[in-house]
């Protein structure tokens, strides 16, 4: 099973919709807050993402909070949503 990471950054009720859905489906993700951590801020921009919530698995990157691309890259991660 592959570990799902969530950026987020604080404040965020969009970053807190993704960590609440994932709670809802017993998803444990590791959550890097980039307001609070530089290394998480790094490894974020690395990514050039456009924003927070920014869900990852692998290659795999999901911005926002769309619970349908939350499920397909949940289930890319061997988590059956």
């Amino acid at each position: 099973m592959s570990q799902i990471t969530v950026y987020i950054s604080s404040n965020c009720p969009y970053c807190q919709r993704v960590l609440d859905y994932f709670a809802s489906e017993m998803i444990e993700p590791r959550v890097k807050n980039i307001s609070e951590d530089q290394q998480a801020y790094a490894e974020w921009k690395a990514i050039n993402p456009i924003g927070t919530p920014l869900t990852c698995v692998g290659d795999n990157h999901v911005v926002g909070a769309n619970k349908k691309k939350l499920a397909e890259i949940a289930n890319s991660s061997g988590n059956n949503v």
